[in-house]
């Protein structure tokens, strides 16, 4: 979903999406918060939400599932 010009929030509906593995929604218009039902994608090692206009505290149970694994959480421009 790179570059696709998508615009809104990131729904928490993505949480459904138990199986995701790469979720790459940089160079987009998104804003809001970074919805913690992100961490019911257990299988998610890719996430990168560079150039949005995200804003909040990224989720605690998210940042945990994160770790060690490869993720872009630059600063938002």
């Amino acid at each position: 979903m790179l570059g696709n010009k998508l615009s809104g929030g990131i729904p928490s509906s993505i949480g459904n999406l138990t199986l995701l593995f790469n979720l790459d929604l940089s160079k987009n218009n998104l804003v809001g918060d970074v919805p913690s039902s992100l961490a019911v994608c257990q299988n998610l090692k890719y996430l990168t939400l560079s150039n949005n206009s995200l804003n909040g505290s990224f989720p605690n149970l998210l940042r945990n599932l994160m770790a060690g694994a490869m993720s872009s959480l630059r600063a938002h421009s």
